[in-house]
């Protein structure tokens, strides 16, 4: 049963499917004991009549549910725009305290690939993996994430990270007055700042000799949205590392957009698009470099606080290097 209408997908979100009908049949079945303490449901939220699906089922007995997998499932031909399917699990809604457990089968997507949608901390359940521990079916999840994340090693305390994604060094970046580049980034694991700055590689005491970290955070398409972090002027008139103390927490798995507004036309310590820079698109099917920031110039110190994206804002840059510390979450 299909459910969803062509005019709600947008590009980028999570599509959430409505219950089956096998499920709706379940729901109004009568009732096979007298009480409701002892009535025991079996509710495929997912799954059901499907191969490589979404598989989530509850089992409910009085007020002990059992939840078995949480998986996702690709799209069909017929839902463009969607970028992965997950079971609805508005019934759970008001018993989250009641879920005793949530029983993971085995590895495979289709049985684990929601579970980073869920905030066990608040349901207050045990995960069980019937063949590893709850930090193994976590490890599997975020293996592939971890390669594109700047902090793959893990989380290691007082550790000094960039907004780069690989590669082995740094090149520069020649800022203007009032420019304002932003380019991607996450982490795979919760990330705590204490420290974030930039490193000047050319002084430069133009403008007010001074520059900005900004950090969006992503609109739910990919694009940047409000901004959650505005930095203090950092001095550009002398070269080196520039920092002010913070304490930012970061979701895993949550796209931001990290960059520098300028006040000046110092060069700063940069990533390059060939070491870790992230591919925003070409210009055109012949282009030979790819864009890989946003670039605005409001005037400096008036931001936008929501960002309003245009295509004309891709340009081929090397984005600013962010430099930050990370802390115990």
């Amino acid at each position: 049963m299909k459910s969803y209408q062509h005019s709600e997908i947008k590009r980028g979100t999570t599509f959430v499917s409505d219950l089956s009908h096998k499920s709706n049949e379940y729901l109004n079945a009568k009732e096979p004991f007298k009480t409701k303490d002892t009535l025991l449901r079996i509710i495929p939220l997912g799954g059901s009549e499907e191969v490589g699906g979404r598989n989530m089922t509850v089992i409910e007995y009085g007020k002990d549910i059992l939840v078995i997998d949480i998986g996702m499932k690709f799209p069909e031909e017929d839902q463009p725009g969607v970028d992965y399917i997950i079971p609805n699990p508005s019934y759970l809604q008001g018993k989250e305290d009641n879920i005793r457990a949530v029983l993971i089968t085995h590895g495979h997507m289709d049985h684990i690939g929601g579970v980073s949608q869920v905030d066990f901390d608040t349901l207050e359940a045990e995960v069980i993996a019937a063949r590893g521990s709850r930090s193994a079916l976590n490890l599997r999840i975020t293996t592939i994430s971890n390669f594109a994340s700047p902090n793959a090693l893990g989380f290691v305390e007082g550790a000094w990270i960039t907004n780069s994604f690989h590669g082995t060094s740094l090149t520069t970046n020649t800022g203007a007055i009032n420019r304002l580049e932003l380019s991607p980034f996450y982490s795979s694991d919760p990330l705590r700042i204490s420290s974030i700055g930039v490193s000047v590689s050319t002084a430069s005491s133009t403008g007010g000799g001074t520059c900005r970290v900004l950090i969006y955070v992503d609109d739910g398409t990919g694009r940047p949205g409000d901004v959650i972090f505005v930095g203090n002027d950092l001095s550009t008139t002398t070269t080196g590392a520039k920092q002010q103390t913070v304490d930012i927490s970061l979701d895993n798995g949550r796209q931001y957009w990290i960059g520098v507004h300028w006040n000046s036309a110092a060069a700063l310590r940069a990533i390059s698009p060939t070491g870790g820079a992230v591919n925003l698109g070409l210009s055109d099917n012949n282009a030979t470099t790819f864009f890989s920031v946003l670039r605005a110039t409001p005037t400096y110190g008036s931001h936008p606080t929501t960002w309003s994206f245009s295509a004309a804002q891709r340009t081929v840059a090397n984005p600013p290097a962010v430099i930050m510390q990370t802390t115990a979450p």
